[in-house]
């Protein structure tokens, strides 16, 4: 049966938040619109003297103090890129300290054994999740922005006292959904050839070829084609598949069918 179009679904999710650079992300996607005023402004001068370059350039210092270079566009250019090399340095330095968390956390990782019984491709389906998962937790971390932008860590971090603190770990999420006995990764067929990871809540284990009635957390339900090759999610080794498919179901899928005798 088709899911609602408007309900959460066992097909694959759409795509989440635009990707994000791990290493450089005012690459791309590029700085928080809120920040952009304040981090070029129209007259570079004065953002040049806040954060310390002009006490180093001797040429830049010279021209800031000429009212008519100071105003002259190739001027600004210069004085732009210097400032924007000094950004670079120091949100490379402070957002590796922000995404350490989030970058250390452990993907899924199953023993061959365990994989020899799930359908083939589960672990680069599993490692594909968690990479796409891992990338909007760094990209909800990157895009974060206080209520006053003059606060946000990549403009105090280029002022004065140097050198700064390094800025602490952004926190990780808490585990959404803990792992327990009725807890499951089971595998739904929407599609001809397909095998689609689904994160099932039920008392007994979900067999192959059940009619399953499901129930997401938000309300919807659904009867997905077939669900196969269960694996309980019991164990704190599980932690990873239950973040990231979580993460692409929006909730949880719960099994209402009546049980079986």
């Amino acid at each position: 049966m088709s899911p609602n179009p408007t309900a959460p679904s066992v097909n694959p999710a759409p795509a989440g938040l635009a990707s994000i650079d791990p290493e450089n992300p005012w690459l791309t996607p590029g700085y928080p619109e809120s920040l952009m005023p304040l981090l070029y402004p129209e007259d570079p001068w004065d953002l040049a003297e806040a954060c310390g370059v002009l006490h180093f350039e001797g040429d830049l210092r010279r021209w800031s103090r000429d009212p008519k270079t100071r105003r002259q566009r190739s001027y600004q250019d210069r004085v732009r890129e210097v400032v924007e090399s000094r950004y670079h340095a120091a949100h490379w330095q402070g957002w590796k300290a922000l995404s350490a968390g989030v970058l250390a956390m452990p993907g899924p990782d199953l023993p061959a054994h365990v994989l020899h019984l799930l359908p083939p491709h589960a672990a680069s389906v599993l490692g594909s999740l968690w990479g796409a998962y891992q990338q909007d937790l760094l990209r909800e971390v990157w895009d974060q922005v206080p209520e006053d932008p003059r606060q946000d860590w990549r403009l105090t971090i280029l002022y004065p006292p140097f050198p700064h603190r390094d800025l602490d770990p952004a926190p990780v999420p808490p585990l959404p959904v803990e792992p327990a006995p009725d807890l499951w990764l089971a595998w739904s067929h929407p599609h001809q050839g397909d095998m689609v990871p689904v994160l099932l809540r039920s008392v007994a284990a979900p067999r192959p070829l059940d009619a399953l009635e499901l129930q997401h957390t938000s309300g919807w339900s659904q009867a997905p084609t077939v669900v196969e090759c269960p694996l309980a999610l019991d164990q704190a080794e599980a932690e990873p598949i239950i973040r990231c498919l979580h993460h692409r179901q929006q909730g949880i899928w719960g099994n209402t069918a009546p049980e079986r005798e």
